[in-house]
């Protein structure tokens, strides 16, 4: 069976660059502290999505330093932002549909293995999912881990603490599950620092699939 999840929306940089857009829309002297906490991002890369829309003719700066800058959407900006959210609509539609039936199959499968109390590794809509529907699959969320560049300045998603790895062994975690891609740095990070903290307990990513042994060796 394949080990490839469906990718969370939120993940994607049209994503995280529509809602830096809105943001913008809404309050033009928003800081990029405020953006990177209302797009759950670390603060280097709001500043890098910031820069990348105003390079691409989407944003305008206007100021001289922190106190008198403004961000502006130009024309071109405001057609790309309602072309990424409708694009943005319809793919979460898809994805949610998709996600929803394999995560909880994937739970269910995980907590009839005898290890029902799971820590999600990553913080996405994928863990999101896994948490609402985690009640109806017979399995506990204990945590979510954080992974770099993502709800840095938050203590929760959705009430189940937002921790580092190495912390999740000693909330009753007894098993992984792996919410990220793994064709990202982020995946073998996360999952590595699982391992090392908590060796010998399984990883499954999110439809119920052990992390393939060869994969998950060469992460402890």
């Amino acid at each position: 069976m394949s080990e490839k999840s469906p990718t969370a929306p939120i993940d994607s940089d049209d994503y995280r660059s529509m809602r830096v857009l809105e943001e913008i829309e809404k309050n033009p002297r928003v800081s990029q502290r405020e953006l990177a906490s209302s797009v759950g991002v670390a603060l280097g890369i709001a500043n890098s999505l910031v820069h990348a829309l105003v390079r691409k003719g989407l944003v305008k700066i206007r100021g001289e330093n922190n106190r008198t800058i403004s961000y502006h959407l130009t024309k071109k900006g405001v057609a790309h932002k309602a072309s990424l959210a409708m694009g943005w609509t319809v793919n979460t539609i898809d994805f949610y549909r998709q996600a929803r039936s394999s995560v909880s199959h994937g739970l269910a499968g995980i907590a009839a293995c005898g290890t029902p109390r799971v820590a999600l590794l990553g913080a996405n809509e994928l863990a999101e999912i896994a948490i609402i529907v985690a009640p109806e699959s017979g399995a506990e969320i204990v945590c979510v881990t954080r992974h770099p560049g993502t709800y840095v300045e938050r203590e929760s998603m959705l009430g189940v603490p937002l921790v580092e790895p190495e912390e999740a062994l000693a909330l009753g975690a007894q098993c992984g599950v792996a919410c990220l891609d793994p064709s990202k740095p982020e995946f073998s990070e996360a999952v590595g620092r699982f391992c090392a903290a908590a060796p010998g307990l399984p990883v499954f990513v999110p439809s119920g699939e052990p992390l393939a042994a060869d994969i998950a060796g060469k992460l402890r």
